[in-house]
């Protein structure tokens, strides 16, 4: 079903056409209609989740969309605007973590010092910068480093920044929920660790 599913969508993105489908969560019962210009597929290579990237012309924004959460779709009218959303599409995708695409002219900013030492632990520096996606890494100190990133969403970087805890010297950022969330998390574990 899914591959049905999946080859319609492509069919829409390489006519350049709109589609009107149905979408379902394991949350909700009832189907959520939706009519939108499908951009892009992307697939997300830790959880194997193919999305859908598309601009909904009703709403003036871009949103995602799990594949295998859609069903019936329906191709519709070709769209004159396609190549112009492709455009958009990419130029806010590139200051994406994930698959949240965000509001339009809107980034949050985070920065996180981190203890590495340079002369035996190179591959941490080196998977930081391989990982970091369009973040920048400053060198402030003898094995201390800066990096500074802008995204879309914070949140989706929580994953990929506990595996630095142990390192994390301190951690800022714009979204102070998900910052809040973060450092409570990793004081409440080393609470427990104390007991």
């Amino acid at each position: 079903m899914d591959d049905e599913v999946f080859i319609n969508i492509l069919t829409a993105i390489q006519e350049k056409k709109m589609v009107h489908f149905e979408t379902y969560s394991s949350r909700s019962k009832n189907p959520f209609r939706q009519t939108i210009l499908p951009l892009r597929v992307a697939i997300n290579v830790k959880h194997g989740r193919r999305y859908l990237l598309a601009y909904n012309k009703r709403k003036h924004n871009f949103f995602s969309f799990r594949l295998d959460y859609i069903k019936n779709v329906h191709i519709l009218e070709e769209n004159p605007d396609f190549d112009k959303r492709l455009t958009e599409l990419e130029t806010r995708f590139s200051s994406s973590w994930g698959i949240f695409l965000g509001r339009k002219n809107h980034l949050e900013q985070l920065e996180m010092v981190i203890s590495i030492n340079e002369s035996t632990e190179a591959y941490v520096l080196t998977r930081l910068k391989r990982e970091g996606k369009h973040g920048t890494i400053e060198k402030v100190a003898d094995n201390t480093f800066v990096y500074r990133i802008e995204v879309t969403d914070t949140q989706e970087m929580v994953p990929w920044l506990r595996t630095f805890i142990g390192r994390i010297i301190s951690i800022k950022g714009s979204n102070q929920q998900v910052i809040k969330q973060f450092t409570d998390d990793i004081m409440h574990m080393a609470a427990m660790y104390e007991e």
